[in-house]
Order: structure tokens, then C-alpha cells, then sequence
């Protein structure tokens, strides 16, 4: 998409945000590919970015947070509750949960772990080669234990 279009994208959107006509906005979201969407949501302000992302309809909000850079992930991160975290951690895919945990600061990647369930927490410490505590794959350095 180019810059043109998201810019009036973004406004289309800020114009429906600020009329609150969400159901609109859901509308004209669900019609946008992921990339798109999350290219849009990079250039959103902070405060807006958990409430548009909340409109989404489930498996494209995974797509999109998938999407973003890891800033706007952090961001957006931040915006979400425990409950919200943790339905955007179930729907993404292995490798995104895991690409996710690898670019987040140790607070957000605990955070992130928690909310996970079993299963997934499992398998991003497979991928990531964690120990099945959740550390990372140096702690054994750090704290001087054998891996």
C-alpha cells in the first residue's frame, strides 16, 4: 500500500474514531489485509493504538500484531489488559510468539510468558531453546549454573 493510502487510511479511521462510529470502523478494518492494517497502526498514537487494535475481529488482530515492528508491539503491549495479552498470545502462530518474545525487554517477555498458556509457553521455549523454567538461554551464564 503506499504512503498516499495509508495516510488516508489513517485519517478515514481517526475520523471514525473520534465520531465513535466503531462498528464502521470494525467494518472497514476486517476488509484490510494485515499488512496494511498494521502499517496503518505504526503511525498511530500511542492512545489510540489499544483501542483501534481492540476492534479487530480475533485472527486479524494476531495477524496485524504479527505484523508490527516491535516497537508498536511494545506499545501496544502496554495498552492491552492480561485478558487481552493473553488472546493475542494464543492466536499468533509459534514462531511469531517466539520472534515476539526474542525483540521485547525481559518485563514484557514475563509478562508475555504468563499470559501464555502451557502449551504455547512450551513451545516458544523450545524454539528459543529456554529451559523449561522460562530464562533465557544465557541464565545459566548470568547465574552461574550449568545449562
Amino acid at each position: 500500500m503506499s504512503d498516499t493510502a495509508i495516510m488516508t487510511l489513517k485519517t478515514m479511521l481517526a475520523h471514525l474514531d473520534d465520531a465513535k462510529k466503531y462498528q464502521s470502523l470494525r467494518d472497514v478494518m476486517e476488509t484490510l489485509p494485515a499488512p496494511d492494517l498494521a502499517a496503518v497502526f505504526e503511525d498511530l498514537p500511542p492512545e489510540k493504538l489499544p483501542v483501534l487494535f481492540r476492534l479487530c475481529p480475533k485472527d486479524l488482530a494476531a495477524e496485524v500484531f504479527a505484523e508490527l515492528t516491535p516497537a508498536a508491539q511494545q506499545l501496544l503491549i502496554d495498552g492491552l489488559t492480561d485478558t487481552e495479552l493473553k488472546a493475542v498470545v494464543d492466536e499468533l502462530f509459534a514462531d511469531d510468539a517466539t520472534d515476539l518474545v526474542e525483540e521485547m525487554p525481559a518485563s514484557v517477555v514475563k509478562r508475555i510468558l504468563a499470559q501464555a498458556d502451557p502449551a504455547t509457553r512450551r513451545m516458544i521455549n523450545e524454539l528459543l531453546q529456554y529451559p523449561e523454567f522460562g530464562g533465557r538461554r544465557d541464565d545459566h551464564r548470568i547465574h552461574g549454573t550449568a545449562p
